[in-house]
């Protein structure tokens, strides 16, 4: 099932562009995968779980991080297909050494797509050891997506509305993610956990939003599940004490 690309719970503009560069990233990985032997739908969906998996393994946590994973990934399968081809029977001889060349070639773009991955999250720690160069960077990050977000269409004007009639009967239970909430709820607490790991972490060990805090408190149903969850996602707040670990605990989630 799809998911909405903004959530009705936050309208935090930093949420809805993380969720919308989590699903654009997704997307381009499971379209760029190569089909798997058996294509089937049930096998394209082990392919793209197994794609997202190896992505979230590499514990991208930025969009510049996971495309950098998401490269890796689709790089690395490349490789691995033209491997897999090289080795079919009865292949011609000229055509397997062009499928074990082509494999070569990938293999080196994957291997230096994950050099530079490692190198922008060593940087990044360095940053986050930094209370002033973290700050700099948050603001600087807010400065230029702000500047570049101003340049898109309006999304109000693009994205589908949800009706606003009710419907004449109940509607079903919305699916539960794997935060144990409804998807609208689990993909707006989960992009505040990731986008604002310190804040999230403060919510829940306070029980609440603190009535001193200098940041607007996140919409009612985000507070509730930064307080109540039992995911590991919020369980690893309990662990970092300020939730600048959080990161590099959990892998991001988001489809």
């Amino acid at each position: 099932m799809t998911q909405p690309l903004r959530p009705d719970l936050s309208e935090d503009p930093a949420i809805f562009r993380y969720l919308a560069a989590n699903r654009h990233l997704a997307h381009m990985l499971t379209a760029v995968l190569p089909p798997p032997p058996d294509d089937t739908p049930e096998a394209r969906l082990y392919r793209d779980t197994a794609g997202v998996a190896a992505v979230a393994a590499l514990l991208p946590a930025n969009p510049t991080e996971t495309g950098l994973a998401v490269s890796h990934v689709a790089a690395n399968a490349h490789a691995m297909e033209c491997l897999r081809v090289a080795n079919t029977p009865d292949i011609p001889l000229d055509k397997a050494l062009k499928c074990l060349a082509q494999s070569a070639s990938m293999l080196r773009q994957a291997l230096s797509a994950l050099r530079a991955l490692e190198r922008m999250q060593a940087i990044r720690a360095r940053r986050e050891g930094s209370a002033e160069q973290a700050g700099l960077a948050a603001r600087t990050e807010h400065v230029a997506a702000s500047a570049l977000a101003g340049n898109l269409p309006d999304a109000d004007a693009v994205l589908p509305q949800a009706p606003e009639a009710l419907p004449e009967s109940p509607p079903e239970p919305s699916p539960k993610s794997p935060l144990g909430l409804d998807d609208e709820t689990a993909h707006a607490t989960e992009a505040y956990v990731h986008i604002y790991p310190k804040r999230a972490a403060l919510i829940r060990r306070h029980g609440g939003v603190p009535a001193d805090v200098s940041f607007g408190p996140p919409d009612p149903a985000i507070v509730a599940a930064l307080v109540t969850g039992t995911s590991p996602l919020l369980c690893a707040l309990d662990d970092a004490e300020d939730g600048t670990e959080i990161d590099t605990k959990i892998p991001n989630l988001i489809p």
